[in-house]
């Protein structure tokens, strides 16, 4: 695989998407960058075409504003572990993350390398969308079930789970000409000695 250059409409258009809200270190409003798009939107492009031509990510852009939230209402405030970090990324490079994702997924449907029943990070799916398919496989199977036949569902809750895997194992896979080829293994987000499993998958 390959980016694709980007074009001004492209980058004009996802700015026009971009919700009007902004996290502290954002250097303006969401809203005053919507409104001057015409005239930022070739910098813009010229800076979202050198990251992918590179494969590197400008490091203002891995800056991010971390708010910690309690997991749950109940939970001691006073303990540390009651809490989960929020991190918020400025809008620019949530707007470079959506042009890279757009390619990506249009790359990975073309090629046909999206399970059937993934619903995460893919449009018009959701946790809606996998309890239904869920709950249909049930009903099948409970018609197809002979007597004395249970049938069970089993859902299990890892926990960070993902933040358990092996970063190098990771690069590898991307790494492999047999997978995502060695153009999306050279973004950095990728060579970050600190960057977790979740937090790639979250992008």
């Amino acid at each position: 695989m390959e980016f694709q250059r980007l074009s001004v409409d492209d980058v004009v258009a996802a700015v026009r998407q971009l919700p009007d809200k902004q996290c502290a270190s954002d250097p303006l409003p969401t809203s005053l960058l919507k409104e001057n798009v015409d005239v930022l939107a070739p910098f813009l492009t010229e800076l979202f075409n050198r990251s992918l031509i590179l494969g590197a990510v400008p490091k203002t852009f891995k800056s991010a504003h971390i708010t910690p939230l309690t997991k749950k209402q109940d939970l001691d405030p006073a303990e540390p572990k009651s809490y989960q970090p929020i991190s918020n990324l400025t809008v620019l490079s949530k707007t470079l993350e959506r042009l890279v994702a757009r390619q990506l997924l249009d790359y990975l449907s073309a090629a046909d390398l999206l399970p059937d029943v993934q619903s995460a990070y893919r449009a018009h799916y959701s946790t809606e969308t996998a309890v239904r398919k869920v709950l249909g496989d049930i009903l099948r199977a409970v018609d197809v079930c002979v007597c004395n036949i249970i049938c069970l569902a089993v859902c299990l809750e890892l926990c960070r789970a993902l933040d358990k895997v092996d970063i190098g194992t990771v690069r590898r896979h991307f790494a492999s000409p047999h997978r995502l080829g060695p153009e999306v293994s050279r973004l950095s987000t990728l060579s970050s000695p600190d960057m977790s499993i979740s937090s790639i998958c979250a992008t």
